[in-house]
């Protein structure tokens, strides 16, 4: 019965047990030439239906060959081919195949080696055929690991932000829009996280052509306003890809532009005597991006609120005393 579960596992050095007790020394259990194989550093199958029985084998290989060091037995090489021509990926269900793509970017530096060795066993183009053309894929995701250590060290990821999350969109990058589309409903995807997907090279180069201009020749605020339609792992993707001084303007949107806010606020122009109304949601975005761009500092916040308002038109009022009006933002 022992042999019978061993027999279950998926390569041999996974296989192996330990016979504890009555004896006072354990006795390692090896059916299958497990010890070997890990003393040689190699993978191997215990069964030519291995991967057939379950795929997702063949991507635990190729993460388990960058962790460990270690290789893939010929033999075991052989049966991924039969696998393929099999069709083992299409029984995989959307979600199952995005969760060990994403394990292959934990962590994020195994990323670039990992995705090369399933483009030589095959797998890549299967997975995800858009990329089976794609120029400077590895160059690309070596670029994005080091953004990533950057992301990492500086502080800024939020705990439940994970650099798995990456791996998805690095690839479907290199692809056609049809073909990330594509990949998209493959991995299950649906929604907002179909469409961005689907729209990700569109909205990168929207901001590309910003922030590849010369530096001062597009208002801070501008940028600002454009970078915060990204998600994390759009605006990392989006650093990899810039010349520094692009970059730059990306890693300071990260540290400090973002959180560029006035310490005004609707209730203290309405305080302040101005009337409801939508025009005091636009004078506090306008007072954002003067201190954006530098054009004021915090302690004229009210008068440049008020002279925008003027300059619309907007009459003040008398101001109100503590607890009259709205609470407005």
């Amino acid at each position: 019965m022992l042999r019978q579960d061993l027999y279950r596992r998926d390569f041999t050095i996974n296989a192996l047990a330990v016979r504890l007790g009555p004896e006072r020394v354990p006795e390692l259990v090896d059916f299958f030439g497990g010890q070997r194989d890990l003393a040689e550093g190699i993978l191997r199958v215990l069964h030519s239906l291995s991967f057939i029985d379950d795929p997702t084998r063949l991507l635990r290989a190729v993460r388990l060959e960058q962790r460990l060091g270690f290789r893939l037995a010929p033999e075991s090489v052989r049966l991924v081919d039969v696998a393929l021509r099999e069709g083992v990926f299409d029984r995989l269900s959307g979600s199952r195949l995005r969760d060990e793509l994403e394990q292959l970017a934990e962590p994020l530096e195994r990323l670039p080696r990992a995705v090369e060795r399933l483009a030589e066993l095959g797998v890549l183009e299967v997975l995800a055929p858009g990329l089976s053309g794609a120029r400077d894929l590895s160059d690309h995701l070596s670029r994005l690991v080091g953004v990533g250590g950057w992301h990492r060290l500086s502080g800024l990821a939020p705990r439940t932000w994970s650099e798995a999350r990456l791996a998805v969109p690095a690839l479907a990058r290199r692809m056609s829009p049809v073909a990330a589309r594509q990949f998209a409903l493959r991995l299950g995807l649906a929604g907002e996280r179909l469409d961005r997907l689907e729209r990700l090279s569109e909205r990168l180069e929207a901001s590309h052509a910003l922030l590849s201009r010369p530096e001062g020749e597009v208002p801070i605020h501008r940028l600002v306003e454009e970078l915060e339609k990204l998600s994390t792992e759009e605006l990392l993707l989006l650093m990899a890809e810039l010349e520094p001084p692009g970059a730059g303007r990306v890693r300071s949107f990260l540290e400090r532009w973002r959180t560029v806010r006035p310490t005004l606020r609707g209730r203290d122009l309405l305080a302040a005597g101005w009337p409801e109304g939508p025009a005091l949601g636009e004078a506090l975005l306008e007072v954002r991006r003067a201190l954006l761009d530098g054009r004021i500092e915090g302690h004229r916040e009210m008068a440049h609120a008020a002279a925008w308002l003027r300059g619309r038109g907007v009459e003040q009022g008398a101001a109100r005393g503590p607890g009259e009006g709205g609470e407005g933002e």
